[in-house]
């Protein structure tokens, strides 16, 4: 009898022991998805205005906003935002070279 009580004793530390494993692992998830956030949104504030927009129509498209969209969206808007531009810059740049302008008019002098 005592056996069994202690066997059962310990099977009720065991489940709270992995019940608060458990809960452990869940708050550093929460925690390290929040670190995450918080730099994520550090670069998103640092972005040019017309990126944000690019952002803005990525996450639109897709019926979410900045503050809906998972970290790894909102990542991934982000990345897409500042490839589109530094795409456009190239285009841009390469039409100026096409009709021989200067990009920057300054040095031409």
């Amino acid at each position: 009898m005592l056996n069994e009580q202690t066997n059962l004793e310990q099977t009720v530390k065991d489940l709270q022991d992995a019940r608060q494993k458990e809960i452990d692992e869940e708050a550093s998830r929460i925690a390290h998805y929040n670190n995450d956030r918080t730099k994520i949104m550090g670069s998103y504030y640092g972005l040019l205005q017309s990126t944000k927009d690019i952002v803005h129509r990525f996450l639109h498209d897709n019926g979410l906003n900045v503050n809906r969209a998972n970290n790894d969206t909102l990542e991934m808007a982000m990345r897409s935002a500042e490839s589109a531009i530094e795409l456009q810059n190239q285009s841009v740049q390469a039409a100026l070279a096409q009709h021989q302008i200067p990009v920057n008019p300054l040095h031409s002098l």
